[in-house]
């Protein structure tokens, strides 16, 4: 088997901002103020164990990336441990799972915009401008990603 590298085009910075926009997500800006509404200051409480338990995974996930620097990072961490299949099922639930999550997102950022600056847009053609932005950024690469990432993890 050739192991390949990819080519090293994140800084410092930009790897810091993809990090946090992934352990931070929109659904902590979306769902937060529905929670404190239902749950009170309780929803305090509830963040910082949500935070503690996602402390965890980022701990996992620290120790095991420099030990298999590959691209495909779970799978391989999963392969290791399980097997191949174990690294199939997981590779494959965690893209139907970000793909799921990405889909959310979308019909839940598409409400905002349009509550607050298009009453006049359907959600669904927002769900397409906003699903059609992203693709156009992830498909130019890299760096353009990292450049959204860190203007959008600064607000």
């Amino acid at each position: 088997m050739v192991e390949t590298s990819l080519p090293k085009e994140i800084g410092f910075l930009g790897a810091l901002s993809i990090g946090a926009g992934a352990v931070l997500g929109p659904g902590e800006y979306i769902v937060s103020g529905e929670v404190a509404a239902e749950i009170g200051p309780a929803s305090v409480l509830a963040f910082l164990i949500v935070g503690g338990l996602m402390c965890l995974t980022a701990l996992s996930y620290a120790e095991l990336g420099p030990m298999l620097p590959l691209a495909g990072g779970s799978y391989h961490f999963v392969k290791e441990g399980w097997g191949p299949s174990g690294g199939f099922l997981s590779g494959w639930a965690c893209w139907i799972g970000l793909i799921t999550a990405t889909a959310f997102y979308t019909i839940g950022a598409a409400h905002f915009i349009s509550e607050l600056f298009f009453p006049w847009l359907s959600v669904g053609s927002l769900v397409l401008i906003i699903t059609g932005i992203f693709t156009f950024i992830n498909i130019t690469g890299a760096r353009m990603t990292t450049v959204v990432s860190t203007y959008a993890s600064s607000f």
